[in-house]
């Protein structure tokens, strides 16, 4: 097992490279879920599927993560009277300094159709040990982002196989989940439209943002 965080990223990295995965960025620093100082890098596969791998200066784990962010693609996808008349709903609240377009992003999320569903089923879906579910939730109750982690080395191993098999088990959950978003939920401002909107390689971890 790698001894220290560089080392186990220099050997992510290598096992990135002979996968034919690009190398999209690296963040220097950040505070995860567990309120741990990480690093990381991030990747998108030769499918065009994004995902991150990081870890703690300790090295005790690195975690390969992926995920959508619907709420961060709407705001891709809404026309200008679609951001004037979704700021403007009851729904609607700033949370913090946000543009208008995020605030109605959030707005069609929290007044759409069949939110219940994708969430039940979802859920449902993400019952299995290979993967750990992160969902991140509107005020009022919208799924807005959804992350599936892969925790690498727990047992001392880190071999090619391990890395691999990480990144298709939590770019594949992310594929499923997304497909089921979309496909349950009833959302009039894409009428017209692709029935999905691209994912944008952004990461939030712990509530702060990532571009």
């Amino acid at each position: 097992m790698p001894t220290s965080r560089a080392d186990a990223l220099g050997t992510v990295a290598g096992y990135a490279e002979a996968a034919r995965h690009t190398h999209e960025g690296t963040l220097e620093s950040f505070t995860d879920r567990h309120g741990a100082s990480c690093r990381g890098y991030r990747f998108i596969t030769s499918s065009e599927e994004p995902f991150l791998v990081y870890g703690p200066e300790s090295a005790e784990y690195l975690y390969v993560t992926s995920h959508h962010a619907p709420v961060q693609a709407l705001t891709f996808e809404l026309g200008e009277a679609d951001v004037e008349e979704y700021a403007s709903r009851d729904v609607a609240y700033e949370d913090g300094d946000e543009p208008e377009a995020r605030v109605a992003a959030r707005a069609v999320l929290d007044s759409a159709d069949g939110m219940r569903d994708v969430i039940e089923e979802i859920e449902a879906s993400c019952d299995t040990s290979e993967v750990a579910y992160e969902p991140h939730y509107t005020h009022n109750g919208a799924l807005s982002e959804f992350y599936f982690h892969r925790r690498l080395f727990p047992d001392g191993r880190f071999a090619a196989e391990d890395f691999d098999a990480a990144v298709r088990a939590v770019t594949s959950a992310v594929s499923r989940a997304y497909h089921t978003y979309y496909r349950l939920l009833d959302l009039p401002v894409l009428e017209g439209e692709e029935e999905e909107p691209t994912t944008h390689r952004d990461y939030v971890s712990g509530g702060r943002g990532f571009q």
